[in-house]
C-alpha cells in the first residue's frame, strides 16, 4: 500500500497518495477519525463512490483530526445515496482542522428525515475550522428538512475563513429547506456560534418546499 498511501499508527498520521488511497480511506475512514491525514497529490476519485468519512457530529463518531490538502484538489467526488444523513467529503466534523483543499464533483442525496449535506462537510461542530478550501461541487438535497451548503450544511459551532464555493446547491425539503453557498443553518442553541471570514459564492442556490435560502455575499465577514 506504500505507493497508494502511508499510515503511520505510532504518529496518528496517514497520508493519501492516489486515487486508491483515497478510496481506501473512504472506505475505512471511522478507524482514523482522530488522525493527522495528508494529500500528497492531486487525485481523480470518479471511479468510485464517495463514502463521507465521519458521520454526525458527536465526537465519537465525526472527524475529529485534521486534515491538510497541502494545495492539492480531489476531484471526481461522487456521492449518490438514500438514508445518508450527513453527505460531503467529511460526513461530519467535531473539535477538526480540514485546510488547503479543493474538491470538485456531485452530491445527490435523498433522506426521510434530517440531512446535512455539504462539499466539504455535512456539519460543522465544536469549534471545527474550514480554511483555504473551495468546493466545485454540485449539491442537491432532498428530505423532511434539508440543511446544505456549498462548504457545510451545518455549522454548529466553527470557523469557515479564506473559502468559496463555485458548485450549485438545490433542494427539496418537506418541512424546511435551508441552504447557502458557504453554509446551509448557524446553529442558535446557547453557548454555540458560527463565523465565517472573507468568504464567498458564486454558484446558484435554490430550494423548494418549505424553504429559506441564504447565499453568503462576497468577501462576507459574519458572525
Amino acid at each position: 500500500h506504500g505507493t497508494d498511501y502511508v499510515l503511520d499508527s505510532t504518529s496518528k498520521i496517514l497520508t493519501i497518495k492516489t486515487d486508491k488511497g483515497a478510496a481506501w480511506w473512504s472506505a475505512n475512514g471511522a478507524s482514523y477519525l482522530d488522525y493527522t491525514v495528508l494529500l500528497a497529490a492531486d487525485i481523480d476519485v470518479s471511479d468510485f463512490l464517495w463514502t463521507p468519512v465521519g458521520s454526525g457530529s458527536g465526537s465519537d463518531a465525526a472527524f475529529s483530526g485534521s486534515f491538510d490538502g497541502q494545495g492539492h484538489s480531489i476531484s471526481g467526488l461522487t456521492i449518490t445515496a438514500a438514508n445518508e444523513s450527513y453527505a460531503g467529503l467529511f460526513g461530519g466534523a467535531s473539535s477538526a482542522a480540514i485546510r488547503n483543499l479543493c474538491v470538485s464533483g456531485t452530491i445527490e442525496v435523498t433522506e426521510s428525515n434530517e440531512l446535512y449535506i455539504g462539499g466539504i462537510s455535512g456539519c460543522l461542530n465544536n469549534n471545527s475550522t474550514i480554511r483555504n478550501c473551495c468546493s466545485h461541487v454540485d449539491i442537491r438535497g432532498a428530505a423532511n428538512e434539508v440543511n446544505a451548503g456549498g462548504i457545510a450544511g451545518w455549522l454548529e459551532s466553527g470557523t469557515i475563513e479564506n473559502c468559496f464555493n463555485t458548485g450549485d446547491v438545490s433542494g427539496t425539503g418537506t418541512a424546511a429547506m435551508i441552504a447557502g453557498g458557504i453554509y446551509g443553518a448557524i446553529s442558535s442553541y446557547s453557548g454555540n456560534s458560527g463565523i465565517i471570514k472573507n468568504s464567498y459564492n458564486t454558484g446558484s442556490v435554490t430550494g423548494s418546499g418549505s424553504s429559506i435560502t441564504r447565499s453568503a455575499p462576497l468577501r462576507t465577514a459574519a458572525s
